[in-house]
């Protein structure tokens, strides 16, 4: 599961301009300290939830969140933790280049909601990722 922070993610802090500045770089640091604080927030409200997540990984640059893995049945209570804008089951697929070349695994996030089921593997001719 890729659970969404209510945050901004560390990327709107930067420069437009493709360069860093001293400015710049100290805005960033404060974004991700700001997303840093929320998945803190998150994961002690789990906890005092009993939600049983657990970590994967950490995300701030293009989508403030975090990976984990969470029982099917407390997908619920996940979705109601303070802090938390929305929860995006992930799925993996198998699939091959255009020319039939190797397949290649593609994971992928989907917006309509997470059931906490694994889904099959899926095998595709003729797609690129």
């Amino acid at each position: 599961m890729i659970v969404e922070f209510e945050a901004t993610p560390t990327i709107a802090a930067a420069s437009g301009r493709g360069n860093a500045d001293a400015q710049s770089a100290d805005r960033v640091r404060q974004a991700r300290a700001a997303v840093d604080g929320v998945e803190d927030r998150v994961v002690e409200a789990a906890e005092r939830a009993r939600v049983a997540l657990t970590h994967r990984r950490s995300y701030h640059v293009l989508l403030p969140g975090m990976a984990v893995d969470v029982p099917a049945g407390q997908l619920g209570a996940l979705r109601r933790l303070p802090g938390v804008r929305a929860v995006h089951g992930v799925e993996t697929l198998h699939i091959s280049t255009v020319d039939g070349g190797p397949a290649q695994r593609v994971r992928r996030c989907g917006r309509g909601g997470a059931t906490g089921q694994r889904a099959a593997d899926r095998r595709s001719e003729g797609l690129a990722a």
